[in-house]
């Protein structure tokens, strides 16, 4: 049963969806909760939604969100500060969720996609609610990981760097940002940015544009840093052809965290969006069965 509901970040309005594995949220039982973040400029319903049912049919109560910025029904579409608001919207997430009534507060999960997962990994170091944690093509030092994105599409990082910190200040002093197709930000060619103007018409949900002065904060972003707090279950997911964020990232944080029950598992043949892959099913259930060790 799912139901669609929305929850308050700061004061701010944002979607979701509860996926109950029974008929009510109500009736005095308490369910393990697995809660599911997205990835930049994507949305709740962006593979997460296969990951959701085969978890509630074992049994969790999930919550699939939309972060600030993100969804057809967002208040500032398009503005996505990773790294100030994100952490922050999935804090909110949790005390929504306890709040229902129906959640077992000592068994709440986190799993993220790409950007989601570094927000569940940066989270889980400072939440210690979130007792079991999964990263999908995560990220540990966003610098890094552009300067890498535009060194491989043959692009002038310092430039783009450049370009961001010119409009975050003319953002400071005006109060707005130009809006960029949001894959100027990997330097992609015409055709992809083409396609990506088609998604938008396509999927109200997906953020085709971007306020370029966020990516200042997105630069800013390092979940290494919180790594040493997390001595949660960890299991790092990466696909064997990920292309957009390379394996090292994971096996960064992997070495980093202080867990002693940590996992990290290479998918060959599958891509960096591990939920929407056609492969995906595979990823899902090791993901099913972490939650099971270990909620």
């Amino acid at each position: 049963m799912e139901y669609h509901k929305v929850f308050y970040s700061h004061g701010v309005s944002c979607s979701l969806i509860i996926e109950c594995p029974g008929q009510e949220l109500t009736g005095g039982k308490k369910y393990p909760a697995v809660i599911l973040c997205h990835g930049h400029s994507r949305h709740k319903n962006d593979g997460l939604d296969g990951l959701s049912h085969m978890l509630a049919q074992e049994g969790f109560l999930t919550i699939r969100f939309d972060f600030r910025g993100c969804g057809k029904e967002a208040a500032r579409k398009y503005y996505l500060y990773c790294a100030s608001e994100w952490p922050y919207d999935l804090i909110h997430v949790i005390n929504y969720a306890i709040s229902l009534g129906c959640v077992d507060e000592q068994r709440i999960g986190v799993a993220g996609i790409s950007m989601g997962a570094c927000t569940a990994v940066y989270t889980a170091g400072m939440d210690k609610r979130i007792k079991a944690v999964v990263s999908m093509s995560g990220i540990g030092d966003c610098y890094e990981w552009m300067k890498h994105v535009w060194d491989w599409q043959g692009g002038d990082f310092s430039q783009f760097v450049r370009s961001v910190n010119e409009e975050a200040s003319a953002a400071a002093a005006t109060g707005t940002s130009q809006m960029k197709n949001v894959l100027e930000m990997y330097h992609f060619p015409a055709k992809d940015k083409a396609d990506k103007i088609l998604e938008g018409i396509t999927d109200p949900d997906a953020c085709e544009y971007i306020a370029w002065d966020s990516l200042q904060e997105l630069l800013f972003y390092k979940p290494l840093e919180q790594c040493h707090n997390i001595d949660q279950p960890i299991f790092f997911l990466t696909g064997g052809a990920d292309e957009l964020v390379p394996h090292e990232q994971s096996e960064r944080m992997y070495h980093a965290v202080s867990s002693k029950v940590k996992k990290i598992k290479d998918y060959p043949g599958v891509e960096h969006n591990i939920p929407v892959d056609p492969q995906s099913r595979a990823a899902f259930t090791d993901i099913t069965e972490w939650f099971k060790n270990y909620l």
